[in-house]
């Protein structure tokens, strides 16, 4: 956010952008902190294995390809108290009825969606 911030401001000017912006954090997540197939080749195995892709929905799709890792394929094995982000594996969150073949996903973490 910090690099963002520098980076609006030298092209924005002071007119084009915040006079002042603090960032503050509860807890800084490092940058191999997300999950893919390349870091976690076994978990990546059992996402393949168990994804139906019955949950990709409109608002889904424009964030990649599908939703296996999650909302722009972030990847994040995160689960917050109020709610899973759908940027969440997916395998944490999703829930699906598994017709069509595919396994039935049940949720470890339920999400409450925002866009229905």
């Amino acid at each position: 956010m910090r690099e963002l911030d520098t980076t609006l401001r030298a092209e924005l000017g002071d007119a084009g952008w915040f006079t002042k912006m603090e960032f503050s954090q509860g807890m800084r997540l490092d940058a191999d902190f997300p999950v893919t197939a390349e870091t976690h080749p076994e978990f990546a195995a059992l996402i393949e294995e168990y994804y139906d892709d019955a949950i990709e929905n409109e608002h889904m799709k424009k964030g990649g390809e599908n939703a296996r890792y999650g909302f722009g394929q972030c990847g994040l094995p995160l689960v917050l108290d109020h709610n899973t982000p759908n940027n969440s594996i997916a395998l944490l969150w999703a829930e699906t009825d598994g017709e069509n073949g595919k396994h039935a996903m049940r949720p470890l973490f339920r999400r409450r969606q925002r866009h229905t």
